[in-house]
């Protein structure tokens, strides 16, 4: 028996105790990429899948998705300017509250430059370009900072380190040409799926 509409619980038992093999047959989606906001993807063709017919139907694509994951971030702070105006960096509990968005950087004349996530993000591209997974960064301000979070007022900041690691994931896709829809056939027995093609005119 085949439905492209599910069953419910109660037939899914009676086929079963019947011997009756069920499938589900649907078209195909893929899930979308989920990339965080300071991962990215790298996309590389690996070829195209043709029919029984050798006309081509979709490209295969092997995804990369890249996670970068940030720890142990210490701030350095001026120490002149923390005598003579005082004020505390976050604590290691706040830090876990924020997200890097929230800390935010302006200049001396208090106009936002940018956050930590693009900092971040930067950081992270750069370990990628040298070939590297993990990687202790200490990153400096090249002018007068100051750091502002939700709980804190203006901190004078020269930089501060972060421990970056780059997780990967690879993926094979298929990206269909065109209007080429794909229908899966899957077994609810074993799982097992087939995959069936419509091509335009057939």
């Amino acid at each position: 028996m085949v439905t492209a509409k599910g069953y419910q619980e109660g037939a899914l038992e009676v086929a079963k105790k019947c011997g009756i093999k069920i499938y589900e047959f649907n078209e195909e989606s893929p899930p979308p990429l989920e990339i965080v906001y300071t991962g990215w993807a790298n996309l590389k063709v690996k070829g195209y899948h043709k029919t029984a017919s050798g006309k081509p139907f979709a490209l295969a694509v092997e995804n990369e998705i890249v996670t970068p994951e940030f720890s142990n971030l210490i701030f350095k702070v001026d120490s002149t300017w923390l005598q003579e105006n005082g004020g505390t960096l976050p604590t290691a509990t706040e830090q876990l509250r924020f997200l890097p968005h929230e800390y935010e950087f302006y200049d001396v004349e208090q106009r936002y430059v940018r956050n930590l996530r693009d900092i971040y993000s930067d950081l992270a591209q750069q370990i990628d370009g040298r070939g590297q997974s993990k990687a202790l960064e200490n990153y400096s301000f090249d002018s007068p900072t100051f750091m502002k979070t939700p709980s804190t007022s203006a901190l004078k900041v020269k930089g501060f380190s972060v421990e970056i690691n780059l997780k990967r994931e690879h993926q094979e896709r298929l990206w269909k040409i065109g209007d080429v829809p794909i229908f899966i056939l899957k077994s609810l027995d074993d799982g097992e799926t087939r995959r069936f093609l419509k091509m335009p005119g057939d």
